[in-house]
């Protein structure tokens, strides 16, 4: 057990070494402090601190677990012999080692516990839309997936601890042959139930999501991304959307460089900051950008799509909700980018008319 101490003392040399490169980075070397701007990489070396104390309560459990698998030898060597009749020092220093051995098995699991029924919780936005049901079915899966391996784990980890604690002797290991086989066993189990079951969820919603022929009745919508401010366009009585001319673009008066000497382009709808749509009723969103990367992004309509610059991508959706919901851009974009949020507006069919001829008048 002396190497394996050495390599526990060694980790705890790591992180307390980590720390001192921080803290000399940020001039926090015996006392004196050197004047760095409020925010710069290395005003908060906190990262530093928590992996030091990671290291250190590692090294501290390791110690701990070595000295335990010690106690239990030597108490099993003392009894064995007929020592003490099985009452001296080694035998009370085996019964400290199993109860410390299986406090921290216990603890292993109740962590493992813990985080699954953490995850298990309700924590989806609402759901407003036909396709968002399979995305849903997908992270179930990889949530359960997950967290039963992470379970699964935890609870092996214990089980490890607890019986390494136990041991009396060496046990026979498993020949080089068998090892490899259970280890690529294991290898397939793994990527078949992590991808075999996100291919079979989610192949069909990307189909319906990106694959699927608008119906007849579906409404176009165009949505555009500029530096902050989503506009979404729609077409006029004529249903078509008059041309978009880059040299025209004015941030002020016209965002989208919209071509107001064609006839098309005459009765086209923009609105800034807000998406209108009809409930029950297909949308295809055509997706713009003007100057960089933007993402549209509405969670509970489970669409989130970027918008890329020279690029029109559409996604098909059918909002089975009415309510407003909140747009952002999951794109960082400029130093405005946190103020770039908008709604969605999914009403009746009735009140979308109404609003397109308020718009139109």
């Amino acid at each position: 057990m002396f190497g394996y101490r050495i390599s526990v003392y060694a980790l705890i040399a790591v992180g307390v070494a980590e720390r001192f490169r921080a803290s000399a980075r940020c001039g926090i070397v015996r006392g004196r402090t050197r004047n760095i701007p409020h925010g710069a990489p290395g005003d908060r070396p906190a990262g530093a601190w928590l992996v030091a104390v990671n290291h250190a309560l590692l090294g501290v459990n390791g110690v701990r677990h070595g000295a335990c698998c010690d106690m239990a030898g030597r108490g099993a060597t003392t009894v064995h012999n007929g020592g003490n009749g099985g009452s001296g020092p080694g035998a009370r220093m085996a019964s400290g080692g199993v109860v410390e051995a299986a406090a921290l098995a216990a603890l292993f699991t109740l962590v493992g516990v813990v985080g699954v029924v953490y995850g298990a919780r309700p924590w989806y936005p609402e759901l407003a839309s036909r396709h968002g049901a399979g995305i849903d079915a997908m992270m179930n899966y990889l949530l359960l997936t997950t967290g039963a391996l992470f379970l699964a784990g935890h609870v092996v980890l214990g089980v490890f601890i607890w019986q390494g604690c136990r041991r009396r002797a060496a046990t026979r290991r498993a020949a080089p042959e068998t090892e490899r086989r259970v280890s690529v066993a294991l290898g397939v189990l793994m990527a078949v139930v992590a991808e075999g079951g996100v291919l079979a969820i989610g192949i069909p919603v990307w189909g319906e999501y990106f694959m699927a022929a608008p119906p007849d009745d579906a409404l176009v919508v165009e949505v555009t991304g500029t530096q902050f401010v989503w506009h979404a366009r729609y077409p006029g009585p004529d249903g078509e959307f008059g041309p978009l001319r880059p040299e025209l673009i004015d941030q002020t008066r016209n965002p989208l460089g919209l071509d107001a000497g064609d006839p098309r382009a005459a009765d086209d709808i923009v609105f800034p900051g807000e998406v209108y749509a009809p409930v029950d009723r297909p949308l295809v969103i055509r997706l713009r950008s003007t100057d960089v990367i933007h993402s549209f992004f509405v969670p509970s309509l489970r669409v989130k799509q970027d918008a890329v610059p020279g690029m029109t991508p559409e996604i098909l959706v059918v909002p089975t909700k009415e309510g407003s919901f909140d747009i952002a851009c999951a794109e960082l974009c400029g130093l405005g980018h946190y103020r770039m949020q908008g709604f969605f507006n999914v009403v009746s069919e009735a009140g979308f008319e109404r609003w397109l001829r308020e718009q139109g008048s």
